[in-house]
C-alpha cells in the first residue's frame, strides 16, 4: 500500500504543532536555542558550544536558522510564529522519512520523538530517507555517512558495518571496489570539509566538533549523566521504542534470521551490531537507538506480512488482521497523553512568563534540574538577555577530569539542601527592585570551584517543580515574601510580594487558622533578627557594619528563639531552623546528641561561638567541640571569643585537632596564648588551613610567647577580602607581614596603641589596600593617626571614619597626594568628650570637611554621611560647612544604617 504524501504530511504537521509536552532537553539547548542565539544574539548555550574544545556542530541547529531569519525580517518574531515555524519545518521532515519507509503505518513512539527537534531524530530522518537509485548509492552512502557523522558521531557505528560488509562483497570486483572508495571519499571529503569550515566559521577558530565529541565522550564526561547495565538496550530501550509493535519485531526477526531473503539477513545483523557496540558504553539512552526505529519497523512489517493470509485473486493486496491492528493501535492514547499533557508544565509556565508585559517582568530565576523548561527560543524576551535577568541551575559536568564519584555540581548543592541553599547563597530580603544575580551560576564551560561561588538576588518569578513546596522547602521561599502565583500541574512560579504584618494577629491559643503561613514566617524572621545581630553574618565589607563579637541583643535574640519552638508543634516545625541557625557551645557534650545523631539539627547551622573553656584539652582525647562542627556542614561563621572569668583556669596541655570547614567564609577570632599553644582548633593559622575560603577574618589580641600558626609556617588566605583589626601588637602584625592575602582589600582598624606598629603591614599590603575604616577609639581622637595610615595606602579609594572620634590629620600638599581617592565616609556617632555646645565642635567639623577639598584629595566626588546627622544638619551653620564641597561638585549623600 503506497501512502499518500499528502496525508503522511498533514499527520506529522498536526502532530508537531499539537505536541505541548516537554520530552527531552536537547530539544531545545542543541537545536531552537542555538539558532535563535544566533540569529537573535541572545539565548542559553550549554556547555557543549561554550567549552574550549565545542563537541556540537552547527549543521543540525542551522535548519531552523532561515526560519528565525525569515521572521526577524518580517517583523514576526514576537508571534506565535517563532515557535510553531520550527514545528512546521521538523514536521516535515518526519513525513519525508515516513514516505521513504513506504508501506509501514506510523507508530505512535515516531508521532511523539520524530517531529520534535532532536539531532537523533534528523540522524534517523537522513538513514530513512536514504535513496534506492543504483547510481546514486556511493555519492549518497558518503554524503549520508559524512552528515550524519557530522550531526551524531556515534552514527558511525552504523556505517562502519554497512561499509565493511559492502566493502567484503566487492572484493572480487575491484573495479566497482575502487569506484565506489573513490565516490565516498570525495564526497566524504568534500562534507568533512565542509563541516570543518561551517563550524570553524561559527566558532571562529579551527574546530573538528566530531573528533572532539568522540574524545569527550570517550572520558569521564559521559558516566557523569548515568551509567546502565549492558542489558539496557535489550531490556529497557527496545521495548520502549516498539511498544506495541515489540512482538512483531521479535517475530521478524526470528523470521529474517532464517530467511533465505540476504538483505533482512543484513537488516537484521546491522541492529544486532549497533546494539551491540553501543551496550559496551556505560551511559546509555534509549534515544541513542532510535535512527534503528525504521530498521525495526521493517522488521515488524515482516512478521505482519508472513503471518497474514493472502487473497488468492489478489495477491499483491495485504490486510493486517483486525486483533494485529488493535494491539497495533494500543498505544494511541498513550500517544495522546505523552504529546498533549505529559510534562506539559514546563512549556506552559514558559508560555505564562512570555506573556508578561515587561514592566510586571524584572527577573526569573528556576530552582530546577537544570535545562527542564524551554528557554528564549520560546520566551523570546530580550529584556531578560542581560546577565543574571533569567537564570537556571547550573550542571556542568566535570571536564576538567574532576573526581566523578566526589563531584558534585550547583543542582547536587541546591537538592541536598534547598533551604540552606537560599538562606545561604540569597539575600536576607526582597529588593523591590528585583535587581540581577550577580553569580546566579557556573558558566557553562568553566571551572566550577570546590563549593561553588553563586550568589542570587531574589528574582521577582520563581519558578521550581511543587514538589518543594510541599516538603518543608516552602517555609524558606515563604520567608523571602513570595507568594503561590500559578500552578501548573508539577511546575509552579511564584512571584514576589511584600505583605504588612496585621496587628492583633497573634493570641494564647496558637496561631489563627486564617493568618498565611508566610505571614507567620516573616513575624518569626522579624522577631529573631535585629540590625545588630544581622551584621554578625556579614562576610563581604560594608561601611560601619562592626559591632562587638556579641551583639547586645543577641541573647534576646536567643530567648525569642527559644520561646517560639515551646508554643506548639506547629510553630516548633516552622521556628526549629532559626533556633539552630545561631549556636554557642558551652557544653558540647550535650549539644552534640541536638546537631547530630540522625537529628540532623547541624544542617542548619551559620555561625557558631566556641568558648575556649569548650576547647580545653585536659586529655588526650578527641575534643567534643569538633565533633559537633563536623555536624554543622553549612557552618559559615565561627566566632573565638577571648577568655572570660570561667576560662583563667582552663588547661590547654595536650595538641587539639581542627576538623575541615570548607563552607567557612568568616572568622571572629581573638587570640589566646596558653590555647594557642595546642593547636588546632585553638590555633588560628591551623583553623585558616581548614577553611580555604574564608573572605572576612576578625582578629586580636596580644601576642606573647606564641606563633599564629605551627612553627610559623606561612598561611595562605586566598578569598580573603576583609581583615579587621580589633587590638593588636606589634608581634601579631609582623606575623600577618608573613601570610599571602592576594584578594585583600578592606581593612578596618578597631583600635590600635601604637599606630606606628602597622608600618611593617603597609610595606606588605598597603599597595593593595582599597579601603580603610577607623573605629571609634580615643586614641584616634588624641593622635593624628590618620595621615600616617593614608600614607601606608597610596591606591586607597575609600575612606570611612567616626568624625567626633579622629583628631584633624595633617597633610603636606607638596608630598602627600591620593589620586584616587573618590569617597569619603563620615559617621556622626557623638563623642561624651566633645559636646555640641562647645566652642571647637563645628570647628573640627569644619577642619574635617575642609581637608577633602584640598589638593591632597583631588579626586574626592562623593561624601557619605552615616548615623544620625538630623541635629547638625538642622543647625544654620550646616549650610556654611558643606558649601566648599557643593563649590567642587562633591556629592553629599545620607545614608540610612
Amino acid at each position: 500500500m503506497q501512502i499518500s504524501t499528502t496525508i503522511v504530511l498533514a499527520v506529522r504537521v498536526t502532530v508537531a504543532l499539537l505536541t505541548r509536552t516537554f520530552f527531552q532537553p536537547d530539544e531545545y539547548f542543541q537545536s531552537l536555542e542555538v539558532a535563535h542565539h544566533l540569529v537573535f544574539g541572545y539565548g542559553n548555550l550549554t556547555w557543549e558550544w561554550l567549552t574550549a574544545q565545542p563537541i556540537r556542530s552547527i549543521i543540525y541547529p542551522a535548519l531552523n536558522v532561515p526560519v528565525y531569519w525569515a521572521l526577524g525580517l518580517g517583523g514576526l518574531d514576537a508571534t506565535k510564529l517563532l515557535i510553531w515555524a520550527p514545528k512546521v519545518l521538523h514536521g516535515i521532515l518526519a513525513a519525508g522519512t515516513d514516505v521513504y519507509v513506504d508501506e509501514l503505518a506510523p507508530l505512535p513512539v515516531t508521532h511523539i520523538v520524530l517531529p520534535r527537534t532532536l539531532a537523533v531524530t534528523f540522524a534517523l530522518q537522513l538513514l530513512g530517507n536514504h535513496p534506492n537509485h543504483r547510481r546514486t548509492q556511493p555519492l549518497s552512502l558518503g554524503y549520508n555517512h559524512s552528515t550524519q557523522e557530522a550531526i551524531r558521531p556515534t552514527n558511525a557505528v552504523i556505517w562502519v558495518y554497512m561499509s565493511g560488509l559492502l566493502l567484503w562483497r566487492l572484493r572480487r570486483q575491484p573495479r566497482h571496489l575502487a569506484s565506489l572508495l573513490l565516490n565516498v571519499a570525495v564526497v566524504g571529503l568534500l562534507v568533512t570539509l565542509a563541516v570543518f569550515l561551517l563550524d570553524s566559521a561559527y566558532y571562529g577558530s579551527p574546530t573538528c566538533t566530531p573528533l572532539n565529541f568522540l574524545r569527550t565522550n570517550l572520558s569521564s564526561v559521559s558516566l557523569f549523566y548515568g551509567i546502565s547495565q549492558w542489558h539496557y538496550y535489550f531490556s529497557q530501550a527496545i521495548p520502549i521504542l516498539c511498544t506495541s509493535a515489540l512482538p512483531f519485531v521479535l517475530h521478524g526477526a526470528w523470521l529474517a534470521m532464517w530467511s533465505p531473503n540476504p538483505a533482512l539477513k543484513v537488516l537484521l545483523g546491522l541492529i544486532g551490531w549497533t546494539i551491540g557496540v553501543y551496550s559496551l558504553a556505560g551511559h546509555k539512552e534509549w534515544r541513542f537507538i532510535h535512527p534503528l526505529l525504521p530498521l525495526m519497523h521493517i522488521l515488524a512489517a515482516k512478521s505482519l506480512v508472513d503471518v497474514t493470509p493472502r487473497s488468492s485473486g489478489r495477491p499483491a493486496a495485504v490486510s493486517i488482521r483486525k486483533s494485529h491492528r488493535a494491539l497495533l493501535l494500543t498505544t494511541l492514547p498513550l500517544a495522546v497523553y505523552v504529546v498533549l499533557f505529559h510534562s506539559r508544565s514546563q512549556i506552559e509556565v514558559v508560555h505564562y512568563l512570555g506573556d508578561l508585559p515587561s514592566e510586571e517582568l524584572h527577573s526569573v530565576g528556576f530552582l530546577m534540574p537544570c535545562h527542564s523548561t524551554p528557554w528564549q527560543a520560546y520566551l523570546h524576551r530580550p529584556d531578560l538577555a542581560s546577565p543574571g535577568r533569567l537564570w537556571a541551575l547550573g550542571c556542568e559536568p566535570p571536564i576538567t577530569g574532576q573526581n566523578l564519584t566526589s563531584y558534585r555540581d550547583q543542582t547536587d548543592i541546591f537538592y541536598e539542601s534547598p533551604a540552606n541553599y537560599l538562606r545561604t547563597r540569597f539575600p536576607g530580603s526582597v529588593d523591590p527592585a528585583f535587581p540581577a544575580s550577580p553569580m546566579p551560576s557556573t558558566p557553562p564551560g568553566a571551572t566550577l570551584p570546590d563549593h561553588g561561588d553563586w550568589k542570587h538576588e531574589w528574582p521577582e518569578y520563581l519558578v521550581m517543580f511543587g514538589a518543594l513546596l510541599h516538603d518543608g522547602e516552602q517555609q524558606s521561599v515563604h520567608r523571602q515574601y513570595y507568594t503561590r502565583l500559578e500552578l501548573y500541574r508539577r511546575a509552579t512560579a511564584v512571584s514576589a510580594s511584600l505583605p504588612s504584618i496585621l496587628p492583633g494577629a497573634m493570641s494564647s491559643s496558637g496561631p489563627q487558622p486564617s493568618l498565611p503561613v508566610e505571614l507567620w514566617l516573616h513575624i518569626f524572621r522579624l522577631s529573631t533578627l535585629s540590625p545588630l545581630t544581622t551584621r554578625l553574618y556579614v562576610v563581604s565589607y560594608s561601611p560601619f557594619q562592626t559591632i562587638p563579637l556579641e551583639a547586645e541583643d543577641e541573647s534576646v535574640t536567643k530567648k525569642t528563639k527559644s520561646a517560639l519552638v515551646q508554643v506548639c508543634k506547629q510553630w516548633r516545625a516552622w521556628a526549629l531552623d532559626l533556633l539552630f541557625e545561631d549556636v554557642w557551645i558551652e557544653c558540647p557534650e550535650k549539644m552534640s546528641s541536638l546537631l547530630g545523631d540522625g537529628s540532623g539539627c547541624g544542617r542548619w547551622v551559620r555561625r557558631a561561638s566556641l568558648p575556649y573553656m569548650s576547647s580545653a584539652t585536659v586529655s588526650p582525647r578527641p575534643l567534643e567541640a569538633n565533633k559537633m562542627l563536623e555536624q554543622c556542614p553549612h557552618l559559615e561563621v565561627l566566632v573565638r571569643k577571648g577568655p572570660t572569668r570561667r576560662d583563667v583556669d582552663t588547661r590547654f596541655e595536650f595538641a587539639a585537632e581542627c576538623p575541615a570547614m570548607p563552607s567557612l567564609k568568616r572568622v571572629d577570632w581573638w587570640h589566646v596564648n596558653e590555647a594557642a599553644r595546642s593547636g588546632g582548633i585553638n590555633l588560628l593559622g591551623d583553623v585558616l588551613q581548614k577553611a580555604p575560603n574564608v573572605q572576612y577574618l576578625s582578629l586580636g589580641g596580644y601576642v606573647r610567647f606564641s606563633s599564629l600558626s605551627v612553627n610559623g609556617t606561612a598561611i595562605t588566605l586566598s578569598s580573603l577580602t576583609t581583615l579587621r583589626f580589633l587590638r593588636l601588637n606589634a608581634a601579631l602584625v609582623r606575623q600577618t607581614c608573613g601570610w599571602s592575602m592576594p584578594a585583600l582589600q578592606h581593612i578596618i582598624i578597631d583600635t590600635v596603641e601604637d599606630v606606628a606598629v602597622l608600618s611593617m603591614f603597609w610595606e606588605s599590603f598597603g599597595e593593595q589596600i582599597r579601603t580603610i575604616e577607623l573605629g571609634h577609639y580615643l586614641s584616634y581622637f588624641v593622635h593624628d593617626w590618620l595621615s600616617f595610615i593614608l600614607r601606608g595606602c597610596p591606591h586607597i579609594t575609600e575612606l570611612n571614619y567616626y568624625i567626633h572620634f579622629t583628631a584633624i590629620p595633617t597633610f603636606d600638599d607638596e608630598k602627600d597626594t591620593f589620586p584616587l581617592l573618590t569617597t569619603v565616609g563620615l559617621h556622626a556617632q557623638p563623642n561624651m568628650m566633645i559636646s555640641p555646645e562647645s566652642s571647637g565642635y563645628w570647628g573640627r567639623m569644619q577642619s574635617h570637611f575642609a581637608m577633602m577639598c584640598c589638593p591632597c584629595f583631588p579626586a574626592v566626588k562623593k561624601v557619605l554621611l552615616y548615623g544620625d546627622w538630623s541635629g547638625i544638619s538642622s543647625d544654620i551653620r550646616y549650610p556654611f560647612l558643606v558649601q566648599p564641597l557643593l563649590d567642587r561638585r562633591i556629592t553629599i549623600e545620607r545614608v540610612e544604617t
